[in-house]
């Protein structure tokens, strides 16, 4: 029908109502064609529907946008920035364990394979800048494994959430020379990313004691055997007989495995066990 009408040149008073949330809700955004536009299609009495179905369709889909403009906007915005300052809070935790902890420690990206954080004590183990690590992908860190077998980890440690390294790797330092490090890794939320954080601990320092350990034992062992002296050594807690050169050996007739059966109250006849005890106590200072 023609009803609906306002006074002349006016649209229809729902129109009006349109115009005047149109006004308040979008501002400047709304333009003069839009605004002529709406009036138009307000105005016209041929459009096959009544005035009250028109209002109800096209009034709606007119203001949709700039209602959304002027409600939805905003929240997203709060959203938006709600989640930037958890990313930067996560973030600022996880450089702070980084830098605190005695281990070397990586971020790596599982699918590029990328290093994306390290702190300053594997850079000064592997002699790399920030800049230089952070360009590189675990697979120039890592010179003892194969590729595929990396692959493998990161994909243990997607699934299980974490991985400890079977045994030691070899990492390429920035100068070509390879430094021996144990590793476990996990899986971590770093940047809104998931990411594997990889602890290492510098064996070398490990192998190098343990080594020295050895030589003196060997060096040690060889100045047992070389005497022409009987010698045994024992726990004095125990009083068991825990090693013995051969030529105390051939002079009592043992095995070293028989001698190291035995305790000193078993060799020394001529001493009771509570005389060899004090004596102990006198000497080594422990209570046997």
């Amino acid at each position: 029908g023609g009803g609906g009408g306002g006074a002349e040149g006016m649209p229809p008073k729902p129109w009006n109502l349109l115009l005047r949330i149109l006004g308040v809700t979008a501002g400047a955004e709304v333009t003069a064609t839009l605004l002529r536009r709406a009036v138009e299609l307000a105005s016209r009495t041929d459009l096959g529907v009544a005035d009250a179905a028109a209002d109800a369709v096209i009034m709606p889909l007119i203001a949709m946008p700039f209602l959304s403009a002027w409600v939805v906007k905003p929240v997203v915005g709060k959203e938006r920035r709600a989640a930037q300052e958890r990313i930067a809070a996560s973030e600022a935790k996880y450089r702070a364990l980084l830098e605190q902890s005695a281990e070397g420690i990586y971020l790596g990206d599982p699918k590029s394979r990328r290093i994306v954080e390290a702190n300053d004590r594997l850079l000064r183990w592997l002699g790399y800048t920030r800049e230089e690590i952070t360009s590189l992908t675990v697979d120039d860190l890592i010179a003892s494994e194969t590729p595929a077998a990396t692959s493998e980890r990161i994909q243990l440690v997607l699934t299980a959430g974490s991985a400890t390294g079977e045994r030691p790797r070899l990492y390429r330092r920035a100068d070509g020379s390879l430094l021996e490090l144990e590793s476990n890794g996990s899986l971590v939320s770093y940047g809104g990313e998931q990411v594997i954080m990889v602890n290492l601990r510098d064996v070398s320092e490990l192998r190098r004691a343990e080594w020295s350990c050895a030589v003196s034992e060997s060096k040690y062992r060889a100045l047992v055997e070389q005497s022409a002296e009987g010698i045994y050594l024992f726990d004095p807690a125990s009083r068991r007989i825990l090693e013995a050169n051969n030529r105390l050996l051939q002079w009592l007739g043992y095995t070293l495995e028989v001698i190291n059966s035995l305790t000193i109250d078993d060799l020394i006849a001529s001493e009771t066990s509570d005389a060899l005890g004090e004596r102990i106590r006198r000497n080594y200072s422990v209570n046997p």
